[in-house]
């Protein structure tokens, strides 16, 4: 009876946490690697850098770091405003279901804040290839936020039904009870959306 269970269990998961933590162990590998590399690039001298390389590396730094605080900026103030209603319960209710890994307001700014810190501390130095490296990897790690939170944001339906499924999975998989804002957004549903629709996508 025990192995049925499990095996029930493995079917039925929570998708994405996977792909999250693997492009953040590429995106902290690649930083490390790039580093080390140009720390001997800096004394071995490896790759000749050409002179006027520095006030264009320069110029990337402060575009990639313009870039990256007006993300951040943007994403903040957009997630705090989100005030409306969807599926008859509040946005930032729905936010507060989610299960899948994702950045935190708090966690976007403060990687953020280390990424851009990184950048100057590395052209400050001269390392030239960590500072690349650097702004190539803040750009990544924009792309990753964005493709996660930009669909929630922009209110796409089936983005907010699969924050609605992969709660109901985590309860059903930690035996837990299903929080009041759940069974509202799941009532709303059953008056407002087809049975047969529903039950496909969370099936």
């Amino acid at each position: 009876m025990k192995r049925k269970k499990d095996k029930k269990n493995k079917k039925v998961k929570i998708r994405g946490n996977f792909l999250f933590n693997f492009v953040r162990c590429i995106l902290i590998i690649c930083l490390i690697s790039s580093t080390a590399f140009s720390i001997c690039d800096r004394y071995f001298q490896i790759i000749p850098w050409p002179l006027e390389y520095e006030n264009i590396i320069g110029g990337a730094s402060q575009i990639s770091t313009a870039v990256l605080s007006f993300v951040v900026s943007i994403i903040g103030i957009a997630i705090s405003l989100q005030n409306e209603e969807f599926f008859g319960v509040k946005i930032t209710k729905i936010y507060a279901l989610r299960v899948t890994k994702h950045y935190t307001i708090r966690g976007f700014i403060v990687a953020s804040i280390i990424l851009s810190g990184l950048n100057l501390v590395f052209y400050m130095l001269g390392l030239t290839f960590a500072t690349i490296g650097t702004m190539v990897i803040s750009f990544a790690f924009l792309l990753q936020v964005v493709c996660i939170e930009i669909p929630i944001m922009s209110k796409d339906e089936e983005a907010l039904l699969r924050i609605l499924k992969n709660n109901i999975i985590k309860c059903y998989l930690k035996n837990e009870q299903t929080s009041k804002d759940l069974i509202e957004a799941i009532r709303y549903l059953l008056y407002r959306k087809n049975f047969k629709e529903l039950y496909d996508f969370f099936s």
